[in-house]
């Protein structure tokens, strides 16, 4: 298949997870969040069963995302991943550059809903840690987001 047929079949899905994100929120309200901590065990389940991309065999938590973060931004999907320590297990997840942003943040108006690469790092954060993260929305900016990967209090 030829790479912008592939693009257009990511931008699909991308935009499919963000539409099922703000329809939940919309019937459920805060309910929502009940649903996050499963998608997030099953997400796992199926990345190690199927061996994907972000597979864990690192020994740190840094080294983990480091790797996702170069992975992603060697795929051009992004231009930047960068994840900053705020604190002892709190994280920023910065997106940059998001090859989706211009088209879907507007569209869709992006205020309540997780970015999918935040899920994917929290997905990492969970496995790695052995800690349940946080339910946090992403912030949007017109070329990506912000959001903070922290354990549950």
């Amino acid at each position: 298949m030829e790479y912008q047929k592939m693009l257009d079949i990511a931008t699909l899905f991308h935009s499919l997870l963000f539409a099922y994100q703000k329809s939940m929120k919309e019937i459920l309200g805060t309910g929502d969040a009940i649903l996050f901590h499963p998608v997030i065990e099953a997400f796992t389940k199926l990345e190690r069963g199927k061996g994907l991309r972000i597979s864990l065999q690192k020994e740190s938590l840094d080294e983990a995302l480091t790797n996702f973060s170069k992975f992603l931004s060697e795929t051009g999907v992004v231009k930047e991943y960068a994840f900053q320590k705020t604190d002892q297990n709190k994280y920023v997840l910065k997106v940059n550059g998001c090859m989706w942003a211009t088209r879907i943040h507007k569209e869709l108006k992006m205020e309540d809903v997780i970015c999918p690469f935040a899920l994917m790092s929290m997905a990492i954060f969970q496995q790695v840690t052995g800690k349940k993260v946080k339910v946090v929305d992403s912030r949007y900016n017109p070329t990506g987001s912000e959001t903070m990967i922290e354990p549950m209090s």
